[in-house]
C-alpha cells in the first residue's frame, strides 16, 4: 500500500500557491497581517539580506557613521575675509616728568605713537615719602590714528609742603 502523505502535502502546497496568486488569497494575506504589523522585534537575526533590499532604496541616514565610503574631495572654496590683525608687541611710553605744586594737584597724559593703541597705563611718583597720591588713572581718548584710546592719563594730589615730581605712562600695542 502506498502512502498518501506526500500526495496530501503536494495538494496542500498547490492550493496555497493558487490561493496566494488570486485576489481572494492576497486579501486574506492582508487581513492576516496588518500594515506595519511586522517590526524589528518580529525579524529573526540576518532575516533581511542584500537580495531582499530594493537597490537605491536606502538613504545615507540608514547607515552608521563610517559604514559608507567617502566620496571624492570637492573643489577648494574661496578664501575667507582677512581677520583682525593681532598684537605684534607692546611698549611703554612715558610723558615728560612734571611737577605737582605743594599741597596741590596736577595731571599728565602719555600718548601712543601713530598706529598704536593704548592697552593700559598708570603713573609714577618720585617723592620717596608717600606724599603724592594717584587720584585718577584712566584711558585718554585721543585722535591719534582714529583709535578710541591712544593714551593714558593720570591725576595726582601732593599732600606735602614742597613740589614733587611725577609722570604718566601708557602701554601701547602695535
Amino acid at each position: 500500500m502506498q502512502s498518501k502523505t506526500p500526495t496530501i502535502f503536494a495538494t496542500a502546497a498547490l492550493v496555497v500557491a493558487v490561493l496566494a496568486a488570486t485576489p481572494v488569497g492576497q486579501a486574506a494575506g492582508r487581513l492576516a497581517l496588518g500594515k506595519s504589523s511586522v517590526g524589528t522585534a518580529q525579524l529573526k537575526k540576518n532575516a533581511v539580506t542584500s537580495a531582499k533590499v530594493k537597490n537605491h532604496s536606502l538613504l545615507a541616514a540608514d547607515f552608521k557613521t563610517g559604514q559608507l565610503p567617502a566620496g571624492p574631495q570637492g573643489p577648494k572654496g574661496d578664501a575667507g575675509p582677512q581677520g583682525p590683525r593681532g598684537i605684534m608687541g607692546t611698549v611703554q611710553r612715558y610723558a615728560p616728568i612734571e611737577s605737582v605744586p605743594a599741597n596741590g594737584t596736577a595731571s599728565s597724559t602719555a600718548w601712543c605713537n601713530q598706529g598704536e593703541i593704548a592697552t593700559g597705563g598708570g603713573g609714577v611718583t618720585y617723592d620717596g615719602a608717600g606724599v603724592v597720591f594717584l587720584t585718577t588713572s584712566a584711558p585718554a581718548p585721543g585722535a591719534v590714528s582714529g583709535k578710541p584710546f591712544s593714551g593714558w592719563g593720570v591725576a595726582v594730589r601732593n599732600t606735602s609742603g614742597s613740589p614733587q615730581d611725577f609722570h604718566a605712562y601708557v602701554v601701547c600695542a602695535s
